[in-house]
């Protein structure tokens, strides 16, 4: 999985005598290809405490607490390319099916289930639908919708890049080279784009998806790998590792907090460790699959907020989380 070429490509000329070919983006006009995409995550609390007016709480005092959350997202599309250039999609139409969203939430307060817990699923109009992308154009007409029924804000939404470009090269031949998380984003707040709706549950979410996004820090490191033949085409893979950080806050009512009462905020601090590989298609010069795993950490704090009231209480919750997260697409050429 993890191969690397042994030869260094510092030097131009050898990279020339090997016959390497740098991964680029420019497919055929008309060249069809089927994706497949998707993502799945879970986050459990691991360990949690809490201190009340300045002192600890003793863990024997504390409710047995349990949550568990896990997000599931798939796609099947299928892009025409009409048009390439400079390494981007300028024009291309794709079609979109088989679109799913899932989401399970479980929190019990001694055995016994919070509202808002079990299963939720989402769903968007985007399904079925035909779009011709078109990022030379202005307006509405840099979403066009061919085939289906979707609203506007749905389509303006959509991202036309499904190859992760972003991931390639620019310049001369390298062994390795970095990609600013805010280029690639690994916490993205839309799948593809894809802004799936649920029903608006009982409970509260904590984390903003959107916030985690604009707050992203870290960088992709992305080297060069082994080339390999499989079915005619050309292959080149290229191992990818990185480490992020994101924040977001807000400021809500206290809950299931006895004889405490009040704002707080809560704030949300979370970690990935992310390693994994791109399979290039030097052939057809498009992707030909990715997968990326995430190690994740978060850390929720909820701290009362003062009011003015005499001799108020003050109180401080810290949750701790652990989880997983992976991604994957992949690419048929439909001939």
């Amino acid at each position: 999985m993890k191969m690397r070429f042994a030869l260094s490509l510092a030097c131009p000329a050898l990279a020339l005598l090997t016959g390497l070919a740098d991964p680029h983006f420019a497919p055929a006009k008309g060249l069809r290809v089927a994706k497949t995409i998707e993502s799945a995550s879970n986050l459990s609390l691991d360990d949690w405490g809490c201190v009340m007016n300045g002192s600890e709480v003793p863990p024997e005092y504390l409710p047995q607490l349990a949550i568990e959350t896990t997000r599931e997202r798939h796609a099947s599309t299928v892009d025409e390319f009409v048009e390439s250039r400079d390494g981007h999609a300028i024009k291309l139409r794709r079609t979109y099916d088989a679109l799913a969203a899932k989401d399970v939430r479980s929190v019990t307060i001694n055995d016994q289930a919070v509202p808002g817990a079990g299963e939720h699923v989402g769903k968007t109009s985007l399904d079925g639908c035909t779009v011709l992308f078109d990022e030379s154009a202005s307006g509405d007409a840099r979403r066009k919708l061919e085939r289906g029924e979707c609203g506007r804000g749905a389509l303006d939404k959509l991202w036309i890049d499904l190859d992760m470009t972003a991931m390639l090269p620019t310049g001369a031949s390298k062994d390795s080279w970095s990609v600013d998380a805010k280029v690639v984003n690994p916490f993205q707040a839309d799948f593809a784009g894809i802004a799936f709706e649920f029903e608006k549950q009982e409970g509260s979410d904590r984390v903003d998806f959107e916030q985690l996004e604009k707050n992203a820090d870290g960088h992709w490191t992305i080297t060069r790998g082994a080339e390999r033949e499989e079915n005619g085409a050309k292959l080149l893979t290229l191992p990818i590792e990185g480490a992020f950080t994101s924040h977001c806050a807000r400021v809500a009512p206290l809950e299931h907090v006895p004889n405490v009462t009040g704002e707080a905020t809560e704030k949300v601090e979370e970690k990935f460790a992310s390693k994994g590989e791109l399979v290039w298609d030097l052939t057809h010069n498009c992707l030909r699959s990715a997968s990326i795993e995430h190690t994740v950490h978060m850390v929720l704090t909820i701290t009362r907020l003062p009011d003015g009231t005499p001799n108020e209480q003050t109180y401080e919750q810290t949750m701790n989380f652990k989880g997983s997260a992976k991604a994957t697409i992949t690419a048929v050429i439909v001939e």
